[in-house]
C-alpha cells in the first residue's frame, strides 16, 4: 500500500490560503500511484482557535462543505481515499412533535451499528450520525464537531469520524462524539474494487488467530482501518487509567490492519528549536561532524516516544499493524489553550504553551509498523518540516525503534 503524509503548518482561519498551500505541496510531490493521503487535525481551519467565535466562521456542514469539496476533489485527481479533519456543525434533527408525548422512538433512537441511522431517517452520508439528544439541542455548540473524513473516488464521503476525546481547546466550541471508535474496512481505489462491508463495533469472531496483516498480506480490494483525532491517543479528559489505552485498545479488539490518526499534536520545543518561523537554515555546533544543519528537519524525539507508549497494545499484539500519525507543524497564533494533546514531560496533561497566545507543533508526522514488540518506521519528517512524506508499506522499513518493555501496564489484552 502507497501511503502519503500531508504535514504543513496551516494558518489560523485562513482557509483559502492552507488550502492553496497544501495544493502547492501536493504539485511538487511524487503523489502517483498512492493509495491514501492523510492530512491533519482540522487541516484548513487550524486547530488553537480560543472560543466559538472564533472558529464559527470556519464551521462545515457535515461532509458537504469546503474541506470535503477539497477532499472530494483531491480524490478524484490522484484516485486515491483522502482523510483529513475538519470543523463540523452537523444539521440539527428535528424537535419532537409537541405537546404530543414522544413516541418510544423519539425517546430511543434506533441507531445502527457505527451509529448509522435507518435509511429511511438518514440525512447524511453513510456512517454519519447527528446526536439526537437533550444536551446536544441545547448546549451553545449543540450539534459542532471536531471530525475527519474520508473520501474516496468518484466524490463520495466513505467514512465519517467524531472526536471521542476532547483536548481543553475543543471544549470551547466542540462536542464529543457520541459513536466511540469507530474501525471499518475501506476500499482500495481501484477499477476492480468490491464494495467494503457494513462498519461494525462487534469483536472479530477468531481473536486468536493472527492472521494476514497490511504490511505482508495479497493484494486485497479493502483495508480494516481504524480512525481516530490526536487526543484519541490519550486518557479520556486525562483522568482515565492510563493503562487502559482505550484507543489502541479497540483498535487491536476490532483487529484493525490499519491506525490512521489525524493530529494537531503539540510540543514542548521552543519556536527556535524547531527551526520556525521561516525556512533559513539554524546553525548550530555539536559534537562530530555534523557541523550545521536546518533543525526542522530533525523528529521530536520526546514525542515519537509518546506515541509509541500510547500505542501499547497493538504493539504487544502478535499481529502486526501499519500505524499512520498525520501531524500539522510550525507556530500558530490564537489564544487557545495552547495546541494539542502530548501530556509532556511533566505529565500534567497541558502539554507546552497552554494558557498562551501561541501553540507550537511537534511534526515529526509517521508511518510504522507496530506489533510482536517491535516498532519499525518507514519513514517519518522533521518537527519543522513541511512536505509530503511517502512510503511503500510492501518494501522494508527503514530502521526499527527500541521499545522498552513495562512490567506494570495494567493492560491485559489478547490477539
Amino acid at each position: 500500500m502507497h501511503i502519503a503524509i500531508l504535514q504543513f503548518s496551516p494558518v489560523l482561519g485562513a482557509v483559502e490560503h492552507n488550502i492553496a498551500r497544501a495544493d502547492e505541496l501536493l504539485r511538487t510531490a511524487n503523489t502517483e500511484g498512492v493509495d491514501l493521503l492523510v492530512l491533519p487535525e482540522l487541516a484548513f481551519s487550524g486547530y488553537n482557535h480560543p472560543s466559538l467565535a472564533s472558529i464559527s466562521p470556519h464551521l462545515e456542514p457535515t461532509a458537504s462543505g469546503t474541506t470535503a469539496s477539497w477532499a472530494f476533489r483531491t480524490a478524484a485527481r490522484l484516485h486515491c481515499l483522502v482523510c483529513v479533519g475538519y470543523p463540523e456543525r452537523a444539521t440539527p434533527p428535528p424537535p419532537p412533535p409537541n405537546p404530543s408525548p414522544p413516541t418510544p422512538a423519539a425517546t430511543h433512537p434506533t441507531t445502527h451499528p457505527n451509529n448509522q441511522p435507518p435509511e429511511s431517517t438518514a440525512t447524511h452520508p453513510p456512517s454519519i450520525l447527528v446526536d439526537d439528544t437533550s444536551a446536544a439541542r441545547t448546549a451553545p455548540h449543540a450539534h459542532n464537531y471536531n471530525a475527519l473524513l474520508v473520501a474516496g473516488p468518484p466524490a463520495a464521503p466513505l467514512a465519517h469520524y467524531r472526536k471521542a476525546h476532547l483536548y481543553y481547546t475543543d471544549t470551547t466550541w466542540a462536542r464529543p462524539g457520541g459513536a466511540g471508535f469507530l474501525t471499518q474496512a475501506l476500499p482500495l481505489p481501484s477499477p476492480h474494487a468490491a464494495p467494503p462491508p457494513p462498519p461494525s463495533r462487534s469483536p472479530p469472531t477468531d481473536p486468536a488467530s493472527p492472521g494476514p496483516t497490511l504490511a505482508t498480506a495479497a493484494p486485497r480490494t479493502t483495508v480494516r482501518t481504524a480512525v481516530g483525532i490526536c487526543m484519541d491517543l490519550n486518557p479520556a479528559r486525562f483522568a482515565a487509567p492510563w493503562g487502559a489505552y482505550e484507543f489502541a485498545a479497540h483498535a487491536r479488539a476490532q483487529r484493525a490492519e490499519l491506525v490512521v490518526c489525524c493530529m494537531a499534536w503539540l510540543t514542548r520545543l521552543e519556536a527556535r528549536e524547531l527551526g520556525w518561523p521561516g525556512k533559513e537554515e539554524v546553525g548550530r555546533r555539536e559534537e562530530g561532524e555534523r557541523g550545521r544543519e536546518r533543525i526542522g528537519l530533525r523528529p521530536d524525539g520526546a514525542t515519537l516516544r509518546y506515541w509509541v507508549e500510547r500505542l501499547r497494545p497493538l504493539v504487544r499484539a502478535e499481529r502486526e499493524v501499519v500505524v499512520v500519525l498525520a501531524n500539522r507543524c510550525g507556530v500558530e497564533a490564537g489564544g487557545g489553550k495552547g495546541g494539542e494533546e502530548g501530556l509532556g514531560e511533566g505529565g500534567d496533561g497541558q502539554g507546552g504553551g497552554v494558557g498562551t497566545a501561541e501553540a507550537r507543533y511537534a511534526g515529526s508526522s509517521t508511518v510504522m509498523c507496530v506489533g510482536r514488540g517491535r516498532v519499525r518506521l518507514w519513514g517519518i519528517m522533521g518537527r519543522g518540516e513541511e512536505g509530503v512524506l511517502r512510503v511503500d508499506t510492501e518494501t522494508e522499513c527503514a530502521f526499527e525503534y527500541m521499545v522498552e518493555e513495562e512490567e506494570d501496564s495494567e493492560y491485559e489484552g489478547v490477539d
